[in-house]
């Protein structure tokens, strides 16, 4: 699973990054939440990993696309970042207001995280970027 950003090729020293992603701890998720506990105990890069949605969100599996790329919780987003190279700040668990209450579980639907580059950036690093 790749979001862009694991091989900290946006991460210029010093630079700032905030995301978001979507947790397991979900109304239609909760039947995976043993899975997905079971996952992260044995250390897997990544535990949210599902391969078909419809499979564990019976309820909205409708209204869901047939695979889902990822769901994480704030240890596992710190540390997929932190091995980016990236300094994690703050990664905290929170309600998804933007979400309908029927998808709500215990105020833990999103998770958020805001971390700075640790990579030192040097001229050569941006070499391949003079085309001209």
């Amino acid at each position: 699973m790749r979001w862009g950003w694991e091989d900290g090729a946006l991460a210029a020293a010093g630079r700032e990054t905030v995301r978001a992603a979507a947790t397991p701890f979900q109304a239609p998720f909760e039947a995976f939440l043993p899975e997905y506990e079971r996952r992260v105990a044995r250390g897997e890069k990544w535990p949210g990993w599902v391969e078909k949605i419809g499979r564990i969100e019976a309820p909205a599996a409708g209204q869901m696309p047939s695979a889902r790329s990822i769901c994480c919780d704030d240890v596992v987003l710190a540390r997929v970042c932190s091995g980016a190279g990236w300094e994690v700040e703050r990664a905290w668990l929170t309600a998804a207001r933007n979400l309908p209450a029927s998808r709500h579980l215990d105020g833990r639907e999103s998770v958020g995280l805001v971390a700075r580059s640790r990579l030192e950036v040097t001229p050569q690093a941006f070499a391949h970027r003079r085309a001209w």
